[in-house]
């Protein structure tokens, strides 16, 4: 099964699909691929009538929520000049936006929804084929906000293939000072 969603991934982004919708359906179905301690993630709930998230996942270790909001992988991130472009700070303030109205609106989605946000988190999931300066402008971007973090899709597709490799050889390895 995770074999078949790793494939699934490698095919959408050699076909360069740029339906946001088909990596969601992905995600949703693999949410291992995102390489964080999620027990489940949850397609479109909405806070309100305008926030509406693409997932909402639940933290294993906490029950606690954070945000995922995905991008096509195909959109240019930067401008000519290698600034930040629109459609990377769009998604940004998107993102802080979430992470606003979480905040201001925590006992609201808690006693309304059943969702709880404790120190929550964005993960924004955009860009594809980026250089060293565009990977790198993104890493100070998101070291100066600690709620933040960006997963382009190559490191997706990196996770993805590390955990398939993992779990194909989990039983061929053995704990050191372990029995067996």
């Amino acid at each position: 099964h995770m074999a078949q969603g790793l494939g699934r991934l490698e095919q959408l982004l050699h076909d360069r699909c740029e339906s946001e919708a088909q990596y969601q359906e992905l995600l949703a179905e693999h949410p291992w691929m995102l390489g964080q301690p999620y027990l489940r993630v949850v397609r479109h709930q909405p806070f309100d009538d305008s926030s509406i998230p693409d997932f909402t996942a639940v933290r294993c270790y906490d029950d606690c929520h954070d945000i995922i909001e995905l991008k096509q992988p195909f959109v240019a991130l930067f401008k000519g000049s290698g600034q930040f472009g629109a459609s990377f700070n769009d998604a940004w303030n998107q993102a802080e936006g979430y992470l606003a109205y979480t905040i201001r609106n925590r006992g609201y989605l808690l006693q309304e929804k059943g969702l709880r946000f404790e120190d929550p988190k964005c993960l924004l999931v955009c860009g594809h084929g980026l250089s060293s300066v565009e990977l790198a402008k993104i890493r100070e971007k998101t070291s100066l906000s600690g709620a933040i973090s960006v997963l382009t899709y190559d490191q997706l597709l990196g996770i993805a293939r590390h955990v398939v490799e993992l779990v194909r050889t989990a039983g061929d390895m053995q704990i050191p000072g372990g029995a067996g």
